[in-house]
C-alpha cells in the first residue's frame, strides 16, 4: 500500500482525517527509527490475515471442472547492498571478486484469474525452487488443482503435492523418462487393441492409462512418430 510514496506522504495520508488533533509531524528519520523497532512481525500478520483464495466457486479463469486452479513460481529481486542484509543475503560472488546486489529468491502460490496470493516464501537465491516451494504446501487442500512448470517436476516435490490432497498438472523436464513396465506389443491382440490398460511407473507408483481402440500394427509407429494420429491403417 503506497509503496510509490515516501514516508512522509504515508503519514500525510494515514492522518489526514485526523487534522483537528495538531499532530506533530515526525521526521523521516524518526519514522524509519520506529519502523526498525516494530521489525517485520506486523507486516508477516498483515499477509497472514489477507492472504488466500478470493474467487467465487465456479467463476471464470478460476475453476476446471470443479477444481480451484492455482499456480506456484518464483522470481528473484534485489536487495540493498548494506552489510545488515548481505550476511544472510550474499552478493555475486566471481573468482575473489563480489560484485552486482545481493539476490533474494521469492516463491508464491497464486489464484488463477484473480492473481490472488495465497502463501508465500523466501530466502536465498542459493537454495533452488522446490525447497522454498515445499514451504507454500499447507496452503494446498483437496479442492485444488496446482499448474507448474519443469522446474517443479520432482517426485519428492509431486508426492509431498499428491499427499495434500490436490492435484496437479506440472509440464515434465526434458530428463523425466517414465519406467515402462511392459511394451506396447504385449498389450496388442488379434485384430483390435480395445481400450487397453497401459502401466507405466512414474514417480513413485504406476500410473494407468486408458488407450481408445487402435488397430494391430498401428500403436506402435504412433507412439514412435508422436504425430498425435495413427499413420497406419486405421483412421483414429
Amino acid at each position: 500500500m503506497f509503496e510509490h510514496r515516501s514516508y512522509r506522504a504515508v503519514w500525510s495520508k494515514l492522518t489526514a482525517a485526523l487534522t483537528p488533533l495538531a499532530l506533530v509531524r515526525p521526521a523521516v528519520s524518526s519514522l524509519t527509527r520506529a519502523r526498525r523497532r516494530v521489525g517485520a512481525a506486523p507486516l508477516r500478520r498483515l499477509f497472514e490475515t489477507l492472504a488466500g483464495p478470493v474467487a467465487r466457486p465456479g467463476q471464470a479463469g478460476s475453476f476446471y471442472r470443479g477444481l480451484r486452479t492455482v499456480a506456484v513460481d518464483g522470481t528473484l529481486l534485489h536487495t540493498p547492498d548494506d552489510e545488515t542484509l548481505t550476511w544472510r543475503y550474499p552478493k555475486q560472488a566471481g573468482e575473489g571478486l563480489e560484485f552486482g546486489y545481493p539476490l533474494l529468491r521469492l516463491l508464491t502460490l497464486v489464484e488463477c484469474g484473480t492473481r490472488a496470493l495465497i502463501a508465500a516464501a523466501f530466502g536465498p537465491e542459493s537454495e533452488g525452487e522446490l525447497p522454498y516451494a515445499k514451504r507454500l504446501l499447507a496452503a494446498l487442500d483437496q479442492t485444488m488443482l496446482l499448474l507448474a512448470d519443469a522446474a517443479f517436476d520432482g517426485n519428492e516435490f509431486l508426492d509431498a503435492v499428491h499427499q495434500s490432497g490436490a492435484r496437479f498438472l506440472v509440464r515434465s523436464g526434458a530428463r523425466r523418462v517414465p519406467t515402462p513396465a511392459c511394451r506396447a506389443e504385449s498389450l496388442m491382440g488379434e485384430g483390435v487393441v480395445g481400450a487397453a490398460a497401459a502401466r507405466a511407473a512414474v514417480g513413485r507408483g504406476p500410473a494407468e492409462l486408458r488407450v481408445r481402440p487402435w488397430h494391430k500394427g498401428c500403436l506402435v509407429p504412433w507412439a514412435r512418430s508422436g504425430s498425435g494420429r495413427c499413420e497406419g491403417q486405421c483412421t483414429a
